[in-house]
C-alpha cells in the first residue's frame, strides 16, 4: 500500500477515562512537507467501530505544511488512524 497514515496506539489502557474526552483536536499540522503537496483527500478511522470520517486536507506551498482539519473535535482515543495522500498514486483507504 502507498498510503500516508498517522496511526496512534494506546499504550496504557488505564489512562483511558472519561475525563481525558474534554478539548478533542480540530487540527494537525505537519510540516517540512514539500512532498505532501499534492494531498487532496484525508480521513480517520474510528478505533471502536472503523467507521470512517472525512478530513480536509490543506496543503500550503508557502508554508511548507499540510494541514489535516477536522469540523468537529475528534477524541484522541476515538482515533485508530488517519489516512491522507495524492488519489492519483496513493490507495485511498477513506
Amino acid at each position: 500500500m502507498g498510503a500516508n497514515s498517522i496511526k496512534k496506539w494506546n499504550l496504557n489502557s488505564q489512562a483511558v477515562t472519561p475525563a481525558g474526552k474534554a478539548l478533542g483536536i480540530k487540527e494537525f499540522v505537519i510540516t517540512n512537507a514539500a512532498d505532501l503537496a499534492k494531498t487532496d483527500f484525508a480521513c480517520w478511522a474510528s478505533e471502536a467501530t472503523n467507521a470512517i470520517t472525512m478530513l480536509t486536507a490543506t496543503p500550503d506551498a508557502t508554508k511548507n505544511t499540510l494541514t489535516i482539519t477536522s469540523t468537529v473535535a475528534m477524541q484522541p482515543m476515538d482515533i485508530k488512524n488517519i489516512y491522507f495522500g495524492d488519489s492519483t498514486k496513493d490507495a485511498v483507504l477513506c
